[in-house]
């Protein structure tokens, strides 16, 4: 990230309402180490910094309970099809079953793309209509 990103990072990170520039800090070193270790590619980084994920527009008054929820709901909404960890515990076939499950993945991810992408939509829908179904309520 250069210093451009990084100023544009202290614009939307507040805490308790105003920015918090020690956060922005922590949050930029976090990222760049997560690039570093090729655990998100630079790609991703852009298109989340350009995503507008905001299900409501404006104040939003909820109860704390509401809004813990929504903001559950917003941290799982964006799902992925990626495998866990594949091990066996068999000490003579185990590599192969591994070897075998490495290859298959990548096939099965191809066929369930569509799939997954309808979640994708259907969460994100689903948390807008939640967002904005508490800011109708709370206008009235």
């Amino acid at each position: 990230m250069d210093s451009s990103s990084t100023s544009q990072t202290h614009t939307w990170v507040q805490a308790f309402g105003k920015a918090d520039g020690a956060l922005c800090a922590a949050l930029d070193q976090r990222i760049k180490a997560r690039l570093a270790a090729k655990e998100f590619r630079a790609d991703e980084v852009e298109y989340v910094k350009q995503a507008n994920f905001s299900p409501i527009q404006g104040d939003l008054k909820v109860s704390e309970s509401e809004l813990n929820t929504l903001r559950r709901l917003c941290q799982a909404w964006e799902i992925e099809l990626r495998p866990g960890k594949i091990t066996s515990h068999r000490p003579l076939v185990g590599p192969l079953i591994v070897a075998a499950k490495k290859l298959v993945f990548p096939i099965i991810q191809v066929f369930l793309k569509d799939l997954v992408k309808q979640q994708k939509d259907f969460n994100s829908s689903a948390i807008s209509l939640m967002g904005a179904l508490l800011s109708e309520r709370d206008k009235r």
